[in-house]
């Protein structure tokens, strides 16, 4: 089963960065969401491996949701 969700963007209206932990920024935000024809398209099936495919704008394994798999498999 597939299931396909289609993801919409979202602008910073306020952004500020109190400090880095590890890898990560502990940081206070007011988010707008942007509807229209503008989104990503996201498809989820079960599969015996992960795949990710896409046009990113960095390598893979920088990815968000590559490095977020990767953590998720140590549990």
């Amino acid at each position: 089963m597939t299931h396909v969700f289609e993801v919409y963007p979202k602008v910073n209206v306020f952004l500020k960065i109190l400090h880095k932990e590890g890898a990560y920024h502990k940081l206070i935000s007011r988010m707008c969401l942007v509807k229209g024809q503008l989104k990503d398209i996201i498809s989820v099936k079960s599969a015996s491996s992960f795949s990710l495919k896409g046009n990113f704008d960095c390598p893979l394994e920088e990815n968000s949701l590559f490095r977020v798999l990767q953590i998720l498999k140590n549990f």
